[in-house]
């Protein structure tokens, strides 16, 4: 069981709290989600959470241990975190597994300690890639899923991220009912965030699929087949929204861009 009990943090002592009093109890195998703006205090109070960042007063209990009086070894063996954008490590995905029993390692990783990364492996299923490099593997879906309506309703829409290579990604659709993939639109670098689908007045569908490689690509949404595309220069990591007929989009330079759709 987890229970945060008025947990409070600012970023400078003068500063204004992004957390204030925060609390909260989590049974065990139930599921949490903390909703809120961009900038609300969601990563943050994960990070205080496992001591990541020091959080100015509050307790944080896990099976009624005070996570705050834990040293680095027993805390790690207690809480893990996963990073929304982890970078992928130059090591193989055994290692990567083995990396997670480091908390219960002495001077070297024991044939106990092998047994328990075969157990996991075996039981995540990822015994075919045990040997390959982590940055080769797909980084999995940066953005959300779109859901198709009109002439496309029976598709959804994925971007998955760091496959085929570790810099590169695509959009994939797929049919509702039976998962298999329809078409697949591959791109050099990938994608952090979600495609948006647009309808003509003949109910006809289009996705806006932007890359942080620059580009916002306009796809036929039935075939993949890409229509256009416009460079804007630089990393494109917000969805784009549509009004009426204009396509906004904002960009890593801090600037909104406004593309007439005709």
């Amino acid at each position: 069981m987890v229970e945060v009990k008025d947990v409070s943090f600012r970023y400078k002592p003068a500063g204004p709290d992004i957390l204030h009093n925060v609390s909260f109890e989590l049974d065990d195998g139930n599921c949490l989600a903390i909703l809120g703006n961009n900038g609300a205090g969601k990563s943050t109070l994960l990070k205080c959470i496992d001591r990541i960042l020091p959080a100015g007063s509050g307790t944080v209990l896990v099976d009624g241990t005070d996570v705050f009086t834990l040293g680095k070894r027993e805390l790690a063996r207690n809480i893990a975190y996963v990073a929304q954008n982890a970078r992928a490590a130059d090591m193989t995905v055994y290692d990567s597994v083995l990396l997670g029993r480091r908390p219960y390692i002495g001077w070297d990783a024991t044939e106990h300690d092998r047994e328990v990364v075969r157990e996991v492996i075996d039981l995540m299923g990822i015994g075919d890639y045990e040997l390959r490099s982590v940055a080769e593997l797909s980084g999995g879906t940066q953005g959300s899923i779109a859901v198709g309506k009109e002439n496309v309703s029976d598709l959804i829409y994925v971007p998955i991220a760091r496959t085929p290579t570790a810099s590169g990604g695509k959009l994939v659709a797929l049919d509702k009912e039976t998962g298999e993939q329809v078409w697949e639109f591959v791109t050099q670098v990938y994608s952090w965030s979600t495609p948006t689908l647009v309808y003509d007045q003949n109910g006809d569908a289009y996705v806006l699929y932007c890359t942080t490689g620059h580009y916002i690509y306009l796809l036929d949404a039935r075939t993949g087949e890409m229509l256009d595309s416009e460079n804007l220069g630089g990393l494109i990591e917000a969805s784009p929204a549509v009004y009426g007929n204009w396509l906004v989009v904002g960009h890593r330079n801090g600037s909104i861009y406004g593309i007439e759709l005709t």
